[in-house]
């Protein structure tokens, strides 16, 4: 009896066992279809971090940018300054013209290019022509090189004119500047 006993728990072992590899097996079947799935989800999300990763680089170049862009916009108003703007011309000239007269010289003798000023920088040759002493002219230069906008002097001819015998009584200096002027 003992004997049957024993084989009658071995044999139901040996079905537990059965159902239990048939049961794996039919679970690995039904699996099968999803290890494919599986594996192209694996592959998307690695695609998808990589686009994530590419962004977030993108952006961070971006967010670089912008805290620059207050920097940048402090130096493209400084570059601006140095342009006279067309409808502020006037303004130039009677600037220079204050200048001169600040300094004790005569109004100067102007001659402006007709050049169009265009939306792009366009230099402007402008030629003066003052009258004074010697330490009146070189402080109107000085001047002149010092102002906010580009006044490139680049040709100084000096003339000593007499007046009434005195070589050293005036002397004019005639100045070829270029100006760059924007709309």
């Amino acid at each position: 009896m003992a004997k049957r006993q024993l084989k009658i728990k071995l044999n139901k072992d040996i079905v537990v066992q059965i159902t239990l590899v048939f049961a794996i097996a039919v679970l690995i079947y039904l699996m099968i279809p999803y290890f494919a799935q599986i594996e192209e989800l694996h592959s998307v999300i690695n695609s998808k971090k990589a686009e994530l990763e590419y962004t977030l680089a993108k952006n961070s170049d971006i967010g670089w940018i912008n805290s620059q862009s207050a920097e940048i916009q402090e130096k493209i108003l400084t570059i601006d300054n140095l342009y006279i703007n067309k409808s502020e011309g006037l303004d130039f000239i009677a600037e220079i013209e204050n200048l001169a007269l600040s300094f004790g010289l005569s109004e100067p003798q102007k001659n402006i290019d007709d050049k169009e000023v265009t939306k792009e920088v366009t230099p402007i040759t402008l030629q003066l022509t003052v009258n004074g002493d010697w330490q009146q002219i070189m402080q109107y230069i000085n001047s002149l090189e010092k102002m906010e906008m580009i006044v490139d002097i680049s040709d100084v001819k000096i003339l000593s004119k007499k007046i009434d015998g005195n070589e050293q009584a005036s002397i004019q200096a005639q100045l070829l500047t270029t100006t760059y002027w924007v709309i």
